[in-house]
């Protein structure tokens, strides 16, 4: 099992501040990325930690298979290399939300030992400190 911290890609400067309510809702983690950069080696039963906000950690799941291609942008010039990728999601745990859908029960990304945040997704396994992050 591998541990992934998937960023919802929230705010309004990427034109989508409510996409953390749709991966929440149909359980699923979108994630438009690069082939190298892509999620390819998630597969079923990874651990997939969805933060927003750079700290906040909104929801902890499993993936429940392989992820899947939903439009593949190969013949649009200049977006040769990227994918809009899907990986179905079983949350087990889910932040509490305020009325202005701001997270009022996150659990803050260092808290949990995870120190970088920088890519739309990345492989933490080695990071997360488990006892905390499930206590």
């Amino acid at each position: 099992m591998e541990a992934w911290l998937v960023n919802t890609n929230s705010n309004k400067k990427n034109g989508n501040p409510n996409a953390f309510k749709f991966m929440l809702r149909q359980k699923k983690v979108p994630v438009y990325v690069t082939r190298k950069e892509g999620i390819d080696p998630m597969t079923a039963g990874d651990l997939v930690l969805l933060y927003h906000n750079d700290n906040m950690i909104i929801a902890v799941g499993f993936a429940l298979r392989k992820p899947f291609d939903d439009f593949d942008h190969f013949d649009v010039p200049d977006t040769a290399h990227n994918v809009e990728r899907w990986i179905d999601v079983n949350w087990i745990w889910q932040a509490r939300f305020n009325t202005n859908f701001e997270a009022v029960t996150p659990i803050l990304r260092q808290s949990v030992g995870i120190k970088s945040y920088l890519q739309p997704i990345q492989r933490v396994t080695k990071q997360v400190n488990y006892a905390e992050l499930f206590k």
